[in-house]
């Protein structure tokens, strides 16, 4: 079943989407038959992110969101809840609900402190803040952004830092400080 999982990851990331999700729905199938709640929690995450990622298909994306989240509050699994709910915020924001993701996010932010994950933490703190660049609240998008840099520099998370920078150039940039924009999208720059 890992291995089906695996490989589905693979095709994933190659943009190979019909591949991807055979060899997930292999090892969705494998998991249910022996039970393995959290292989099962782990492949409906999977396929909801190809179905996000790769066919823009959001509705299906969040159907797999929301069952893999289930499975995962019945087991206990903090990490799984936490990164379906970060997913299913996500799809919030893409719906153009950025009052939704940031739900959904404050909840996957306050579970990644609660167990330690500093690079969940990270991404958290990044997503609110883009969520508060989408509902125009730019001081609060701001503060969150310089959070995240702070963390990501703290575990030396060097695409974490880039996207951080380029997050703080695109709120400076709103906020019409457009040296400050400038310098934040250099620094991003030199990273990528």
């Amino acid at each position: 079943a890992d291995q089906n999982g695996n490989i589905g990851i693979v095709y994933k990331e190659l943009g190979i989407a019909d591949s991807s999700l055979k060899h997930h729905l292999q090892s969705l199938k494998i998991h249910q038959k022996i039970k393995d709640k959290r292989g099962v929690a782990n492949d409906y995450g999977n396929i909801g992110v190809v179905n996000l990622e790769l066919l823009n298909k959001f509705d299906e994306a969040l159907k797999f969101y929301k069952l893999s989240l289930e499975i995962n509050k019945k087991i206990g699994n903090k990490e799984g809840i936490a990164n379906q709910q970060a997913n299913i915020g996500i799809i919030y924001k893409e719906l153009g609900r950025p009052d939704s993701a940031l739900i959904f996010y404050k909840n996957a932010l306050e579970i990644h402190e609660e167990i330690g994950y500093r690079l969940g933490v990270a991404n958290g703190l990044g997503n609110i803040g883009n969520a508060y660049r989408d509902l125009g609240q730019l001081e609060k998008a701001l503060e969150y952004q310089m959070k995240a840099l702070e963390i990501d520099k703290e575990i030396d998370y060097k695409i974490g830092i880039a996207f951080d920078l380029c997050n703080i150039g695109d709120v400076f940039n709103d906020l019409g400080n457009y040296g400050d924009a400038l310098e934040y999208y250099q620094q991003s720059l030199e990273l990528f």
